[in-house]
């Protein structure tokens, strides 16, 4: 073998070496990179969810608020109702007196009107019995 083959096997050596060397710093600075980017990953993921969470609770907060409200609301309603129903139940006990009063008037009315006729048929019938009467036999 002679010197320059020799230099050429061990340049190649050097080369396949150097060639491993670079292919490790690679594997290392990719490998390097990798947990980085996993790491700014899970971070994301870990902000993501930290922010769903997040939104879930205020949603689940705007719900109960509204469900509040809405119970309020009924509550107002059935009340306002029930407000009404009483209102106008007196106006119809107060009609419904009134018209008793009135049919009880008309009752009255109708009761002196009959008296009144009775009244006067009698005086009428006395009259007319003392014209019949021959003048003179009282």
């Amino acid at each position: 073998m002679t010197a320059e083959l020799i230099g050429i096997i061990a340049a190649a050596i050097a080369l396949g070496a150097l060639t491993s060397t670079l292919a490790g710093f690679m594997f290392v600075s990719l490998s390097r990179m990798e947990g980085r980017l996993n790491q700014r990953i899970g971070g994301v993921e870990n902000r993501m969810d930290e922010q769903k969470a997040d939104l879930i609770s205020r949603m689940d907060e705007q719900k109960s608020d509204l469900i509040n409200r809405m119970d309020e609301l009924k509550s107002d309603l059935v009340k306002q109702v029930d407000d009404l129903k009483h209102d106008h139940g007196r106006r119809l006990d107060s009609i419904e007196s009134r018209l008793q009063a009135v049919e009880q008037g008309q009752a009255e009315v109708k009761g002196s009107v009959e008296t009144l006729q009775r009244v006067v048929i009698a005086t009428l019938q006395r009259e007319i019995e003392a014209e019949r009467e021959p003048v003179g036999t009282e």
